[in-house]
């Protein structure tokens, strides 16, 4: 590695649907050049064919032409691995991923197939190569990607729900508010190690990316953010990026 100083940034859910998506990032756009490489999560699909999925709410989709400022606007990676990315189905997958690697954006966290999902994007500064783990732990049934299913790279998490031995009364009083505790799957677990390990052997740094929390509670932290956190850390990665809440939130430092 190289002795020159450069800059990472990270940006939380970005996504453009408005009449002139070419003046989206004027307030902001030297804050965003000032970064020699600038990750972000790509909250939602752009294409001109949607086919919605069944499973999809609230659909954040909006058309190719919103895609095109994220290039110019100094974004370098972004993340495909949210509850968004198969609002429009795997058409609306297949075009944003094209829409965005057109403008030389590099791409993770989703794919053609499981395989491509939990591929790493690996790009160079300075000398230095830096990877990219994308994963979503909140997500629609069905948007996960599978071994010939396109989607996203999925890290389920069971939920626990419980009365605490310290609530007494609550074991004996029907209806009360249980406690939950969340844990991600051990196998998902195994698979965020063994990838990052492969990853540490194509770059120099690496960075996983997660999709995870309650955005209804931005300021809770859950179980499994701090469990997965730790372990990708332990695994290897030299940083966590955590999105999906639309807020600021708080930065750990943990094991150096």
């Amino acid at each position: 590695m190289t002795g020159k100083t450069w800059l990472l940034g990270g940006i939380g859910d970005v996504f453009l649907n408005r009449p002139d998506p070419e003046r989206a990032f004027d307030r902001c756009q030297a804050s965003l050049r000032a970064f020699d490489l600038l990750f972000a999560n790509c909250e939602g699909a752009f294409t001109d064919r949607p086919q919605y999925a069944p499973s999809a709410g609230w659909r954040v989709v909006s058309g190719l032409r919103n895609a095109a400022p994220l290039g110019p606007a100094g974004f370098h990676v972004l993340s495909l691995a949210n509850n968004h990315t198969l609002d429009a189905g795997h058409v609306g997958l297949a075009d944003t991923s094209a829409a965005l690697r057109g403008q030389g954006i590099a791409t993770a966290g989703a794919g053609e197939d499981l395989a491509a999902a939990r591929r790493p994007a690996i790009l160079e500064r300075a000398g230095v190569r830096v990877a990219f783990l994308a994963y979503s732990s909140v997500y629609q049934p069905g948007y996960e990607a599978r071994a010939k299913v396109p989607g996203l790279a999925a890290m389920r998490v069971h939920s626990h729900y419980y009365i605490p031995d310290w609530d007494a009364y609550g074991k004996v009083e029907p209806g009360v508010r249980p406690q939950v505790r969340t844990v991600p799957y051990p196998e998902d677990m195994e698979v965020l190690a063994a990838s990052i390990a492969q990853a540490k052997t194509q770059a120099d740094l690496v960075v996983a990316s997660f999709h995870w929390g309650t955005a209804s509670a931005p300021a809770v932290l859950l179980d499994y953010e701090r469990i997965l956190g730790h372990a990708a850390v332990d695994a290897g990665a030299d940083a966590v990026f955590g999105h999906h809440h639309h807020y600021l939130r708080g930065v750990e430092l943990y094991g150096g």
